[in-house]
């Protein structure tokens, strides 16, 4: 699924097809199953065992896995 604002879209396509395709500028991959545009996270809360929960803007609550942690800590130029 596909979420822009309040819509909802199915898009069958793989996640990393799906990745490619995207600015790699405006999106990144947070968990096995979730890409997320950059400018939607607010915040990022660290749960355990060094995962992390992004925030978006409209207070939904993502997973940010240890797989792509080091990839987010890159793109968002720190370390969480």
């Amino acid at each position: 699924n596909v979420h822009a604002g309040r819509t909802c879209l199915l898009h069958r396509a793989t996640l990393s097809d799906l990745e490619r395709r995207l600015s790699p500028r405006a999106f990144t991959r947070i968990h096995r199953s979730t890409l997320v545009a950059l400018e939607r996270i607010t915040r990022l809360e660290p749960r355990s065992h060094g995962e992390f929960t992004a925030i978006l803007a409209n207070g939904t609550r993502l997973r940010v896995s240890r797989t792509y942690r080091a990839a987010l800590e890159a793109r968002l130029g720190q370390p969480l």
